[in-house]
């Protein structure tokens, strides 16, 4: 993200973070990402759900609000019930295992390429101390239309030595669209 900022008509860099682990509940295991949630996350808690997704109960239960559940649910062949415990599990050079309370229920999406469940970042600290848990960046550019050809290729460069990371640009993506 630093590195990001240097770069010339780099307005703003955010990080939109997140955490990935193994969820086993009702006989059925898969991957997901938690999406972290601030106190400041007001479209997450101005959501329609069945529960509690205030963020002072996901702090203190160790609460995930789950989104878009009716596909998640078709595709594990599960039905999410409030109150319930899921496990989680995720390895970070040893393995760890947490139960974590579903405080609140949504068939409603979010917008975020972060997953579909979402946890107070209290808990998220708790669980994965210490660790990065940016998934994607999105990168504001001054005058994009005049810079951001250019902007673009600076972040190329930047990021070429990272073999993990991708790029979309706004460009591609209103192509794509």
């Amino acid at each position: 993200k630093e590195k990001l900022l240097e770069i010339p008509y780099i307005r703003s860099v955010k990080a939109e973070e997140a955490a990935y682990g193994n969820i086993e509940y009702q006989g059925a295991t898969w991957t997901e990402a938690f999406y972290k949630l601030t106190e400041s996350s007001y479209e997450q808690f101005d959501m329609d759900v069945e529960g509690n997704n205030s963020y002072e109960y996901l702090c203190e239960h160790d609460g995930v609000i789950i989104t878009n559940s009716e596909f998640i649910e078709g595709i594990n062949g599960v039905s999410f019930k409030v109150g319930d415990k899921i496990t989680l599990r995720w390895f970070d050079g040893e393995e760890h295992v947490s139960e974590l309370e579903i405080a609140a229920v949504t068939p409603a999406e979010m917008d975020t390429s972060a997953g579909t469940m979402c946890m107070a970042d209290k808990t998220m600290e708790k669980l994965w101390s210490g660790m990065n848990t940016a998934c994607s960046f999105q990168i504001s550019v001054t005058e994009y239309e005049k810079y951001g050809g250019q902007a673009e290729q600076e972040i190329r460069n930047a990021i070429e030595p990272y073999t993990d990371l991708t790029m979309e640009t706004l460009r591609e993506k209103m192509i794509s669209d």
